[in-house]
């Protein structure tokens, strides 16, 4: 379970009849994630090697708009965000190598599919410790 709190306050521009003024705006949106996670240890020669993988379903409750009232030279508008996916399956592999005593290097994939939308990202790490 995760909960968001977005809130926007009031903005004004300087610069007479051209500037732009935004209302206070406020979002609220609840996330639960339902999956599986694991990992395993494998030995590769002298190292040691820690996989790890996840898959889940997350669902989105609440706010999955978000709007911005907004002014410009007298006129109202408004201005909206991304929305928020209401159901993502969330996926994420890693993979981590002990090298020495006080090294390891890792490297990652995490991904969320939805219908309207995909977010990919891949990772790389060094972690050297003294």
């Amino acid at each position: 379970m995760a909960h968001v709190q977005l809130r926007v306050g009031k903005g004004q521009e300087s610069g007479g009849g051209a500037a732009l003024a935004l209302g206070g705006a406020s979002m609220r949106t609840s996330f639960a994630t339902a999956g599986l996670r694991g990992d395993t240890r494998l030995q590769w020669g002298a190292s040691s090697l820690t996989l790890r993988a996840s898959a889940g379903w997350q669902h989105a409750f609440g706010d999955q708009l978000p709007v911005v009232g907004a002014v410009l030279g007298g006129q109202r508008f408004h201005v909206t965000g991304l929305p928020i996916a209401r159901d993502t399956l969330v996926s994420e592999i890693g993979l981590e190598a002990a090298v020495g005593s006080n090294m390891r290097i890792n490297l990652g994939y995490s991904g969320a599919l939805s219908p309207a939308s995909q977010n990919h990202a891949a990772r790389a790490g060094l972690l050297w410790q003294f």
